[in-house]
């Protein structure tokens, strides 16, 4: 496995391959992440306390902000890398496997739903070509277009001064935030999206804001670099650290308050996931290089199809592990995520080895 690279080269444009691209620090983050994705769906369907199970959601609000950091760090250093090679490249490593995917998934729930009777159209009710074949594939064409957005805009916003991206970026963020919790997501006719096959667009809508805000914070990030490569070894472990804390505050809160939160938030408060999710990230690009980073990181490369097959194999076995003592209780539900992410992130080592396989995994 070649050496991943700092977090704070940008070497690699999009023409790069995937080995010379990984960063270890987010590597490192992206292993516990999934993992979090994991929990939320497993406990979910164990019947876990939702206080609980939402600990984990912060791990979709990183990979969102990974997306758009990955898609625009290039545009940092070689500001003459055009956005339609970083979206070339962005289809290949999440349109292609988005296809293949979707087919994976309409074949396991053909095979496995349709001989105990259920019929075509509600095996096939929700999808359509946001929502894929599964729940979760919403995230490949989502990942496309913020990266996409992200291309588009970061060179533009690196033109203007560092102190009006500090103001216009919070300023604009939380206005759309205001937006989209008081009114945007209320005003989507959710049964004609999926009349129409693009329901999945009220997932979408939930995670512009944060999409908006990663945009400005990576380039508040490039047009601070030179500042933040000098800083010392010390200093960067300050702010992992204050990052780390500020994730876990923001976790307890998350979970403690969640039923209070709700009455004032919609749809599981996903504001405080994403918030969750930036400080997990800060953390871990903050802290570059240390030895359990270093133990995590190689791991990382295999969390994209973790991700994308760890539900495959939770519908594999839930049926089973309903028959199991201890199933319903909390670490019963912790064993069978640790299980099923182990199985998912050893498929994802073993595919990084098999050349034809290698489309399967972004």
């Amino acid at each position: 496995m070649s050496q991943p690279s700092s977090v704070l080269s940008f070497k690699n444009g999009p023409g790069r391959t995937r080995a010379s691209s990984r960063v270890p620090g987010l590597d490192a983050a992206r292993v516990l992440a999934t993992f979090g994705i994991v929990w939320v769906h497993t406990a979910e369907i164990q019947g876990q306390d939702p206080a609980i199970v939402t600990i984990g959601r912060f791990g979709t609000s990183f990979y969102i902000l990974a997306a758009v950091f990955f898609a625009a760090r290039s545009h940092i250093k070689r500001p003459q890398t055009r956005t339609v090679d970083v979206a070339r490249s962005r289809a290949r490593r999440l349109l292609v496997p988005y296809v293949l995917w979707c087919g994976i998934y309409a074949v396991f729930y053909f095979c496995t739903m349709y001989p105990q009777g259920y019929p075509v159209a509600q095996i096939t009710r929700y999808w359509g070509l946001l929502f894929g074949t599964a729940p979760h594939l919403w995230f490949l064409p989502f990942a496309f277009v913020a990266g996409v957005l992200a291309s588009l805009l970061v060179p533009r916003l690196l033109k203007l001064p560092g102190g009006l991206l500090l103001i216009i970026g919070p300023v604009l963020t939380l206005s759309l935030y205001v937006y989209v919790y008081g009114w945007g997501y209320s005003a989507l006719d959710l049964s004609a999206l999926t009349a129409f096959g693009v329901h999945r667009i009220d997932r979408w809508t939930e995670e512009a804001p944060l999409v908006l805000g990663a945009i400005f914070g990576v380039a508040i990030y490039g047009k601070y670099l030179p500042s933040l490569s000098r800083l010392g070894k010390r200093r960067r472990q300050r702010i992992a650290i204050v990052a780390l804390v500020g994730f876990l505050l923001t976790e307890v809160a998350y979970s403690v308050f969640l039923d209070s939160l709700a009455v004032l938030f919609w749809n599981r408060v996903r504001f405080f996931a994403n918030v969750a999710g930036a400080f997990w990230l800060v953390a871990f690009v903050a802290a570059r290089r240390n030895e359990w980073i270093l133990r995590l990181a190689p791991y990382g490369s295999a969390t994209y199809f973790a991700y994308l097959a760890h539900q495959l194999i939770l519908d594999s076995v839930k049926t089973a592990l309903k028959s199991v003592p201890g199933h319903g209780s909390l670490w019963f539900a912790f064993l069978s995520t640790v299980g099923i992410f182990w199985i998912a992130v050893s498929l994802g080592l073993l595919v990084a080895r098999v050349r034809h396989l290698r489309w399967l995994s972004p």
